[in-house]
């Protein structure tokens, strides 16, 4: 017996605009997370390019790899939008929440871009959520008086939710000083603000104000009674420094008043840790996780860790996503590779008696849309 979610419609929790102005010369880049330069021929020798490529390759008729992403190229450059349409149609894609304040470079999203990203995906629903660092980086360089860079924080948030009409905030403090969130008075703050606009090398001045910032977004949220993702785990190399992202090093934050009733979102579930973002989870009531990343830029490893996060986290707390970017065929390998992968786990929870059939069926509703529309009130 085997459970079949083909069918189910599809809620990507969190991924990224593709710009198609943005599509690297060399098609082979978008099959990476890395910053770095790989060779070409690392890349199409990865498990995740190999699986994704076969699977695109069933999909248009073609058998060859270089075959099939000629045609794809060309229809893709012909009509984006028709072909886009097709691709959600067939994995039953009914809403993308998008990082619209991606890439973690400074090479920031236009408004012409983010227009071309609406017009391309008329046919399903998109939701939008910013990053605070961008007003946090914004006013830094304003040199602000310490009391008026406070004051300016929250306004421009708020502004910011209601002027591009976001669902959520996101933080990537992970990538600037780490996930140890340090909850300090404000005049330590407000030490650290000054020697941070005095020298931007003093990494420990920028944390104090980097950790002030997470908090009182954080607060703020909670106001405004809308989520706050958090990057966790695994990203751009090398940017991303997994030693400082491990979902563990969140304890203060998370136990922190400013955030004991914030719904937070723990995106990537901390992977590779992610036995670490499930505990915390299965602990922490305002606490929830999503397997972006890992799927697809991790191969076929959901099928393990997924397996992982079940063992701690509630199946209403954990959402689908994929993180996908670069091109959209990314963003329907994922959600058809996952479909595939929830209903084979799922199915050996049956069999071992673990799940009851029509529980795990509810299960994989709630993790493909269900849990999503609740968090964000959709």
């Amino acid at each position: 017996m085997r459970l079949d979610f083909e069918s189910y419609p599809v809620i990507d929790n969190h991924c990224h605009p593709f710009p198609t102005n943005r599509v690297p010369e060399v098609i082979e880049n978008t099959w990476t997370i890395s910053l770095n330069e790989l060779p070409v021929d690392d890349i199409r020798n990865s498990a995740y390019f190999q699986m994704s490529t076969g699977e695109m390759c069933r999909h248009h008729g073609i058998e060859s790899i270089d075959e099939m992403l000629a045609l794809r190229k060309k229809q893709y450059e012909e009509n984006p939008q028709v072909y886009i349409e097709k691709l959600w149609k067939d994995i039953n894609l009914e809403m993308i929440i998008a990082d619209i304040g991606s890439p973690v470079t400074n090479k920031r999203l236009t408004k012409v871009e983010l227009d071309e990203f609406a017009y391309l995906n008329q046919s399903i629903k998109v939701g939008y959520i910013n990053r605070i660092e961008r007003v946090t980086d914004d006013l830094l360089e304003k040199h602000l008086p310490f009391s008026e860079f406070r004051q300016m924080l929250v306004q421009n948030l708020e502004a910011m939710v209601k002027d591009e009409n976001l669902i959520a905030l996101k933080s990537i403090i992970a990538y600037r000083t780490g996930l140890e969130i340090v909850p300090l008075s404000i005049s330590e703050v407000q030490k650290g603000y000054y020697a941070y606009l005095a020298d931007i090398n003093d990494k420990s001045a920028e944390k104090k104000i980097r950790d002030f910032v997470f908090l009182t977004s954080a607060a703020l949220c909670k106001e405004m009674q809308i989520p706050l993702q958090v990057h966790t785990g695994a990203g751009d190399s090398p940017l991303s420094n997994l030693i400082i992202n491990n979902p563990l090093l969140l304890f203060q934050a998370i136990n922190d008043p400013r955030c004991k009733d914030t719904r937070i979102m723990m995106v990537h579930a901390g992977n590779p840790n992610v036995e670490y973002a499930a505990y915390l989870v299965g602990h922490y009531p305002n606490l929830y996780l999503d397997v972006s990343s890992m799927l697809p830029y991790f191969a076929h490893a959901v099928e393990t860790k997924l397996k992982t996060i079940f063992e701690f986290a509630p199946f209403n707390k954990v959402m689908y996503g994929s993180d996908a970017g670069g091109i959209p065929d990314h963003f329907w390998f994922a959600a058809k590779y996952f479909k595939r992968v929830l209903g084979k786990i799922l199915s050996e929870f049956v069999e071992d008696k673990i799940l009851s059939e029509e529980y795990a069926l509810k299960a994989g509703e709630m993790i493909l849309s269900e849990n999503a529309r609740k968090f964000y009130k959709l």
